[in-house]
């Protein structure tokens, strides 16, 4: 956690606080399954004082819009998820870490929104960042990077999807889950 040094007024004149700030950080991502026409979403909880995941969320999306786009809807349902789950616990800013670009560039006017579920992915990255400050990391997919790794494997797991490299994946969840770490799946 960081700290800040905030200024506050009082009717004595200017008083300066230093106060804790209390940052999240969260690896999202999403996952789609061709055959049942269903997408999914990851999400991976760290604490960035040790480094380490503490929580995790996985479950399906039934909502047609969002799996018709594919893999799409549930990386923008995760980054949702992220922050609800910041703003819920009363954390001051999130660090959302992806690997689909959109999950960045729809809020952030990089790209213009193509569909009602963007939009409304837009709009709710608005009024979440009038509660909490929300700071954006591009990871490359599929780059070994652990949490990242972690956060896929979950999605996929949602949906059942395993393939022959998830198994070193789900054996470091299993490893992950046993540690005491919570668990916020639904469905």
């Amino acid at each position: 956690m960081d700290d800040q040094t905030k200024t506050t007024t009082n009717e004595e004149g200017s008083v300066q606080t230093k106060t804790k700030i209390k940052k999240l950080i969260a690896y999202t991502d999403g996952s789609y399954d061709k055959k049942t026409k269903k997408c999914s979403l990851g999400v991976v909880f760290i604490n960035p004082e040790t480094g380490a995941p503490f929580e995790y969320l996985k479950t399906s999306i039934d909502e047609i819009g969002y799996c018709n786009m594919r893999n799409v809807g549930g990386e923008i349902k995760a980054a949702e998820k992220a922050m609800t789950y910041a703003i819920d616990n009363h954390y001051d800013e999130i660090e959302i870490h992806y690997d689909y670009k959109g999950v960045e560039d729809w809020p952030t006017e990089k790209w213009k929104t193509n569909n009602e579920y963007t939009a409304k992915y837009v709009e709710f990255y608005k009024d979440a960042s009038e509660k909490i400050a929300i700071q954006f990391v591009h990871v490359k997919a599929h780059s070994h990077d652990t949490f990242n790794d972690m956060a896929d494997a979950l999605a996929k797991g949602a949906l059942g999807l395993f393939s022959k490299n998830s198994t070193n994946l789900m054996a470091m969840i299993s490893d992950f889950l046993n540690s005491g770490t919570k668990n916020s799946s639904e469905k």
